[in-house]
């Protein structure tokens, strides 16, 4: 603001290193090629989301679009990155929920959003203001990605629709090709899923990998 009580306005952006492709690209990849997710790769990659989920909210940071096409990997093909924080909110650390209008894409909204979502979708409002935890909302929205590539792996996607409210069936049905991700994605927090000891207990070399996943 100057002088003359006029606001100037200014845009920030967020520079970082190249990427190589998303998960959703490499999802394509895959199916194209006959391939499934393994367990220790998605693991891998639960862990290394949650770790970013985690430092955004020790920022005071919400994501609010978490989903595939905004999951980046490294020039080395290794390291992963969650971008696009166009939607993404700020909050006072002191502060855990909000009221606000909603964001985000649908088919990765959490149980909350997605409901209130089909209510304005359904009615002629524009917009509906929520309350809502939106760093347990990012929590819920990791999970059915992961959700969805292990529909795609087991070729279930056409047969059972992503939804949060059936993540109880689809775990169920992985629990034989899933095990661990099955005890991991039923955890409230991704806190808890860092610290309750679930990925150290995972198959071998998961934390050190021999190839890239791209």
């Amino acid at each position: 603001m100057n002088g003359r009580n006029e606001f100037i306005a200014m845009e920030v952006g967020i520079v970082s290193e190249f990427g190589t492709g998303n998960l959703k690209e490499l999802t394509k990849l895959k199916k194209k090629a006959g391939q499934m997710w393994s367990e220790v790769e998605l693991l891998i990659l639960m862990k290394e989301v949650s770790s970013a989920l985690a430092h955004c909210e020790s920022l005071g940071i919400a994501h609010r679009n978490v989903k595939p096409s905004n999951i980046f990997f490294g020039e080395d093909k290794v390291t992963m990155k969650l971008v696009d924080y166009k939607l993404s909110l700020f909050l006072d650390k002191s502060r855990k929920t909000v009221e606000t209008n909603i964001v985000g894409t649908p088919r990765y909204m959490s149980c909350e959003l997605k409901k209130v979502y089909m209510e304005l979708k359904n009615s002629k409002k524009r917009q509906i203001s929520v309350k809502y935890d939106p760093f347990l909302s990012d929590v819920s929205s990791l999970g059915l990605v992961i959700l969805e590539l292990m529909l795609i792996s087991m070729n279930l996607d056409k047969e059972i629709r992503l939804e949060a409210d059936f993540a109880d069936s689809i775990l169920n049905g992985a629990k034989e090709v899933y095990p661990y991700l099955s005890k991991v994605l039923g955890t409230s927090t991704y806190i808890e899923a860092l610290d309750s000891g679930w990925f150290s207990k995972a198959p071998p070399r998961m934390e050190r990998r021999e190839r890239p996943l791209m």
